[in-house]
């Protein structure tokens, strides 16, 4: 499912521009399609390179996590756009790409697509203390959740399941 949120409601109708609505708008029009699809049982959903509330999708934790996963109980994979992740430097809220790791994947991104900034730099947030590593096992379990049910992967993930019971 994608561009999780308000991709279509880009000013002047240019990808990657600002997006700028009402409370009113998001709850009772951009998000309906998508609570549909979780209800459905979609399996991932896509962010977009848009702001929402002066933020990029992509590092949105109140896009993300509240509204997302808390409000409309998305319980599996968050991917990223293609470098979408990076492109919040381009927005002027992310410094580096360090900076970028930290922001998206404590948003609520789970995997990045086009970009390695989290393969690049999640060790060392570990590490600093930026990113919980329960945090990571439980992304990684959603990941790995999927693959499994795509047939990828030929491994019991009862074992992952007992790591992270919270999201099973």
């Amino acid at each position: 499912m994608k561009h999780f949120a308000g991709y279509g409601f880009a000013e002047a109708g240019r990808d990657y521009n600002t997006v700028d609505f009402s409370n009113r708008v998001l709850f009772n029009t951009v998000l309906p399609p998508f609570k549909a699809a979780i209800e459905a049982g979609v399996s991932m959903v896509m962010t977009s390179f848009n702001t929402v509330f002066d933020i990029p999708a992509t590092a949105n934790a109140f896009l993300l996590q509240d509204i997302l996963r808390d409000t409309l109980g998305f319980k599996n994979v968050v991917i990223s756009d293609f470098s979408s992740t990076e492109e919040i430097i381009d927005h002027k809220v992310a410094a580096d790409h360090q900076d970028v790791a930290d922001q998206c994947f404590n948003a609520g991104v789970d995997m990045e697509m086009g970009s390695t900034t989290f393969q690049d730099h999640l060790e060392s947030l570990i590490h600093e203390e930026k990113v919980d590593l329960k945090k990571l096992d439980a992304a990684v379990l959603r990941i790995l959740v999927l693959k499994s049910k795509l047939g990828l992967l030929k491994i019991r993930l009862e074992i992952y399941m007992r790591i992270v019971p919270s999201i099973c």
